[in-house]
């Protein structure tokens, strides 16, 4: 199981929706977190 996170985030990049029988329409997003000391890349 996958562990639930809030985080502040700029999202820079977001790829096709695709579809998963399991979970409906699924998309990847990636970007900058900004809600810590270093701004870290995210996926």
């Amino acid at each position: 199981m996958a562990v639930k996170e809030s985080m502040r985030m700029l999202v820079t990049v977001k790829a096709y929706p695709g579809l998963s029988q399991r979970r409906g329409e699924t998309v990847c997003v990636a970007g900058v977190r900004l809600d810590t000391e270093h701004a870290a890349w995210v996926k």
